[in-house]
């Protein structure tokens, strides 16, 4: 790495379908907004759709479409290995951005520094199906001087850094962190998908999300636990699950859950609850987080931090699946804050983004409330 950088290339790993996958979403939104006006060139690894056999398996129409836009834009270099890659520029940053699917992060991640010449990396959450692998890229990255954050996009974002201001001033209110608050504060982190109840749709996206709800949805509400509401591991109690609203169904040879909702205490002295609910299938529905204290509840939606302005970065994309829309703009912040911390090691919204040992704390939290949650609800299903 040169002690003083001269802006930043991207490598984007996994570009896939356009309008319906994230490698694409960040294509695309490098392509068309001037606030990446620093970045000087653009590559792109295409794994799966570049593979003749591989892309055999899917649609031609999706086959098509992931090409034809690679070729609609011939400045953007395109191949299918890390190997085939222009060679990095001696004085600028090369950020990769992972964007496959989970289970294939952590290989093609460590080919994009020891193949691709990538300096740092920006890897789509929750970045490996195991904690371990992830712990692994982590040390991986450290020993290679390579810094990597994971795309928790959500952390910065208005709804979570407001909810969480409302509780300090709820703290402070109340000048306590006793019964009284313990028994009576409720954060709720909502997530809610936007997929249609039928099955060629949950299909598609138990397959797409083989890791499961917990870990694939959940996981952004887990990371805003983490960053902003001291959730550990090691820390939670008081878990409860709300087996009436958790549901579990087969889809496309995955069982997984169709709806989920459950409450614990980030920690035994935490004065409020964290409630986590929500689904594949609703309505888009942009309020993501609600305090509840003595009877007043406060909602904070997937908005500005000025609740006065527009969104800073509208969506103008037509046709683009629903469920990218409403994180449009963070999607942009979390890839400014991975460009500023590729160039100058320090992001300008850290909250953008997660460090990669706090992703570990993440995996390692959902692969416990999976066990935890299932084991309740499968429970009930053997009772009843």
């Amino acid at each position: 790495r040169p002690s003083v950088m001269e802006g930043v290339d991207v490598v984007i790993v996994g570009c896939g379908v356009p309008k319906r996958s994230m490698g694409w979403v960040h294509l695309h939104q490098l392509l068309t907004q001037q606030v990446f006006s620093d970045v000087h060139s653009i590559q792109v690894v295409e794994p799966f759709f570049l593979d003749d056999v591989a892309s055999a398996t899917v649609p031609t129409a999706d086959r098509d479409a992931a090409l034809g836009y690679l070729q609609a834009h011939p400045a953007v270099k395109a191949v299918q290995h890390c190997r085939d890659l222009n060679p990095p520029h001696p004085d600028r940053a090369r950020l990769g951005v992972i964007a496959v699917r989970t289970g294939d992060c952590v290989a093609l991640a460590k080919e994009a520094v020891t193949e691709g010449g990538c300096t740092s990396l920006y890897v789509e959450k929750p970045g490996a199906v195991e904690a371990n692998d992830l712990e692994d890229l982590e040390k991986f990255c450290a020993a290679k001087g390579v810094m990597m954050v994971l795309g928790y996009c959500r952390n910065g974002e208005a709804f979570a850094v407001n909810a969480r201001a409302k509780v300090d001033e709820l703290l402070r209110d109340h000048n306590t962190s006793g019964p009284e608050m313990t028994n009576d504060t409720v954060i709720e982190l909502l997530h809610f998908n936007t997929f249609d109840r039928n099955e060629a749709a949950l299909s598609e996206c138990f397959s797409r999300n083989s890791e499961g709800f917990i870990k694939n949805t959940f996981s952004h509400d887990i990371a805003i636990a983490v960053a902003h509401h001291g959730l550990t591991v090691d820390s939670f109690c008081d878990l409860s699950v709300d087996t009436d609203k958790s549901k579990i169904a087969e889809y496309g040879g995955f069982r997984d859950f169709v709806s989920c909702s459950f409450t614990l205490r980030p920690n035994p002295k935490s004065p409020f609850l964290l409630r986590f609910d929500g689904g594949r299938c609703r309505a888009d529905d942009l309020v993501a987080n609600i305090v509840r204290s003595k009877g007043d509840a406060w909602e904070f939606t997937l908005a500005p931090i000025d609740p006065t302005a527009e969104e800073e970065f509208p969506c103008d994309v037509e046709g683009l699946a629903s469920y990218f829309v409403p994180q449009w703009g963070g999607y942009i912040r979390a890839k400014r804050a991975a460009l500023d911390l590729a160039v100058n090691a320090v992001p300008k919204n850290p909250q953008s983004v997660l460090q990669g040992s706090d992703g570990v704390q993440v995996l390692r939290i959902a692969d416990k409330l999976s066990a935890l949650v299932t084991a309740a609800c499968l429970g009930k299903e053997q009772s009843s």
